[in-house]
């Protein structure tokens, strides 16, 4: 099914300290889907996009500072929305919901996806051949499940992302480079989940590089994870020093890949 895709720019600003220019984007799939984009004006076009998927949450502020982050580093950068209407949760039991509906149907995850894909391609800024995606938890399972189909993207980036198979998953090879970056004490991801995520991608032959951070629990790339943790009892802390290792390895992957 053909979706006719509707970008509409609502706004833009500008930071006088990094040049960056910032665009709220409306787009279409099944749902109308809010999106935005980020990149230095100063810069000479055109860039590398990268698509920022966000955690179980959605498209909050926090996503918007990830793609900021990313444009500070040369990117155009777009936080996209998988939820539809940019709906965001402050509450675990919502934000399983959301999440759980946006993964029912593989074929509407996908399709949101690549409706945000044409979006950045079709910047004016953007290398439409340039492009890979960054994914944090939930984002993280929606990254690699592209990745896992061969979407087109220079590579994906998966941080302490859900690292479950694809539901009916019968690619055999996998052709898109990995990076996973994860927390070493994440029990969210099982020792057994981990050797059969690995035996996944070395069966399929994929570029794969998995990277794991000592100490580290869930959620450590987010500011706001330690505090919502302890609300929720949930194993959920904040890393500065992780989160600023998994940027920056994050960001030379996808340059090294964009070559």
């Amino acid at each position: 099914m053909k979706y006719l895709m509707m970008i509409c720019i609502l706004a833009t600003s500008f930071s006088a300290l990094a040049e960056i220019k910032t665009e709220e984007i409306s787009y279409h799939a099944d749902v109308p889907l809010k999106g935005f984009i980020a990149y230095d004006d100063a810069l000479q076009a055109p860039l590398p996009g990268v698509l920022i998927v966000h955690e179980w949450w959605g498209h909050n502020q926090n996503t918007r500072d990830k793609a900021l982050a990313f444009a500070k580093a040369g990117f155009v950068a777009m936080a996209l929305d998988m939820y539809g209407e940019g709906k965001t949760t402050e509450h675990p039991k919502e934000a399983t919901e959301f999440m759980n509906q946006a993964l029912a149907s593989q074929d509407v995850a996908n399709v949101r996806f690549e409706q945000a894909l044409k979006v950045l391609q079709a910047h004016a800024r953007t290398n439409a051949k340039k492009i890979g995606a960054v994914g944090y938890c939930f984002g993280g399972k929606v990254v690699l499940d592209q990745a896992r189909q061969g979407t087109k993207l220079t590579g994906v980036v998966s941080i302490h992302g859900g690292l479950f198979p694809m539901k009916n998953d019968k690619n055999k090879k996998i052709k898109t480079p990995i990076l996973v970056l994860h927390g070493e004490e994440d029990p969210m991801v099982s020792d057994a989940l981990l050797v059969s995520f690995t035996k996944e991608m070395e069966t399929k032959g994929a570029d794969f590089e998995f990277v794991s951070f000592p100490g580290v629990v869930h959620a450590f790339t987010n500011p706001g994870a330690t505090e919502v943790g302890k609300k929720f009892n949930l194993p959920l802390a904040y890393d500065e020093k992780a989160d600023k290792e998994a940027h920056e390895k994050a960001i030379a992957f996808l340059i090294a890949h964009s070559k």
